[in-house]
């Protein structure tokens, strides 16, 4: 009976010590369906959309609550469109303190946005916060189709 009750204890301090961990930063934990792209540069980036037919990118910071607030769900968008896309639609984030260049490039003004590239061009651009990953994945989708 008490071993029992120290495997639990030990099982929940280490399950503890997990969780905290992967929530100190939004960047330490990158979304496992698209691409860390935190400190890309302008040359990179546009050579990136060059590369990629569909990209769909999320700017943000990491001091940003909303930023961090939507990161389950725009981890859990960029699995959706990679399935629905077979991934042919690229998703990836992009930290504006660590590529000001590319944010000032783009003209991002507000955080978070996401900015949908078709053959390298912008066509679509959303500021703020979206709902759920179904809405970011029905936007790329839409977005992607016109």
């Amino acid at each position: 009976m008490k071993s029992n009750y120290h495997q639990n204890f030990l099982l929940i301090c280490i399950t503890f010590m997990l969780c905290q961990q992967k929530s100190v930063s939004a960047k330490d934990s990158a979304p496992s369906g698209s691409e860390d792209k935190s400190e890309i540069t302008k040359a990179e980036f546009v050579k990136y959309l060059d590369t990629n037919k569909l990209v769909v990118a999320k700017f943000y910071a990491n001091w940003c609550p909303h930023c961090r607030d939507s990161t389950q769900q725009y981890e859990d968008a960029a699995k959706l469109i990679g399935k629905a896309s077979n991934s042919k639609v690229k998703v990836i984030r992009i930290d504006c303190d660590q590529a000001k260049d590319v944010a000032n490039k783009e003209k991002i003004d507000s955080l978070p946005t996401m900015v949908f590239y078709k053959n390298g061009k912008r066509i679509a651009k959303f500021d703020g916060d979206m709902k759920n990953a179904e809405e970011i994945a029905e936007w790329a989708a839409k977005t992607g189709d016109e």
